[in-house]
């Protein structure tokens, strides 16, 4: 349920979670965190065994990764620790103390290039025509660009190509609904390169973003969002404390959680799946449009 890997080694069994935030101002992180970070990682959940991040800061995009760094987290406070942005990507390996080191999460990523960046889940230990296939279907510059890396950056590169095919890659705005046929249709061109190779293709969680615009796509696998909004919410977020809160006015904050993971919750947390995949995106205004397929 939380995209489970193709592979297993052993006895050891690896779980991957993406984790996006987009919110309305940079200083609102410390706030969600305190209202909601508990029901991101559930109690008792297992050590995580790597991570990666790609947070976003005026727009620039910042990368920061630990692949092979095992934590006991009783919250997930710890790796958001001195980040200031309003909208970021983290994929956490969780996994049991036995796991080995060769499982991480370097195939992922964090990518960037330009404006864009992203973090790919689940694309690991495919064989070499998978990742060939994928590469033959991105634009020349960007597969060079991948050169031997991962599985998962050629996914990256494929989503790019497909942006690049339709608005390019050097505006700096955009419409989200491009952003989310470009994630669906790399996610699509991944699973015929599986399928044509003859390998099932698994759980597979693309999520991009890029300035004012947050896009998370699933195939295989739920996703679960949490929107708040400081007009519906102010009650819950006037309780937080000043250094949680700030100079911000509960009233004008928003933001928005979106987990790769089925875990029921109560509400404001809603599940979404589709028969194929589902996509989540958020505007700077902080609305949100999930498309099941």
């Amino acid at each position: 349920a939380d995209g489970r890997l193709a592979r297993s080694r052993g006895e050891s069994l690896m779980v991957d979670k993406r984790v996006g935030y987009f919110a309305n101002h940079p200083e609102g992180l410390r706030a969600a965190l305190a209202l909601d970070g508990a029901s991101l990682r559930p109690e008792g959940a297992p050590p995580v065994q790597g991570w990666s991040m790609v947070s976003s800061f005026r727009g620039a995009p910042l990368v920061r990764s630990r692949p092979h760094e095992a934590r006991e987290l009783s919250s997930i406070h710890a790796l958001f620790e001195g980040v200031r942005t309003d909208s970021a990507l983290l994929a956490l390996r969780e996994g049991p103390a036995s796991a080995r080191a060769g499982d991480s999460l370097d195939e992922g990523g964090p990518f960037r290039f330009g404006w864009w960046s992203g973090v790919v889940v689940g694309a690991h230990g495919r064989s070499s025509a998978v990742r060939a296939g994928v590469l033959r279907r991105s634009a020349d510059f960007l597969a060079r660009l991948s050169g031997p890396r991962s599985e998962g950056h050629g996914v990256f590169a494929l989503f790019l190509s497909r942006v690049h095919a339709s608005i390019g890659l050097d505006a700096a705005e955009v419409d989200r609904a491009v952003v989310e046929r470009a994630v669906r249709e790399a996610i699509d061109g991944w699973r015929e390169e599986c399928a044509a190779a003859g390998e099932a293709p698994g759980a597979l969680v693309l999520g991009v973003q890029h300035r004012d615009v947050l896009v998370v796509a699933a195939a295989g696998a739920p996703l679960r969002t949490l929107r708040r909004n400081g007009m519906r919410d102010r009650a819950q977020l006037a309780r937080l404390r000043d250094k949680e809160l700030g100079k911000l006015d509960p009233e004008r904050l928003r933001y928005v959680w979106v987990v790769s993971d089925d875990r029921v919750d109560a509400a404001p947390w809603v599940v979404h799946r589709g028969a194929e995949g589902v996509t989540v995106s958020i505007d700077r205004a902080c609305d949100l449009r999930v498309t099941e397929w």
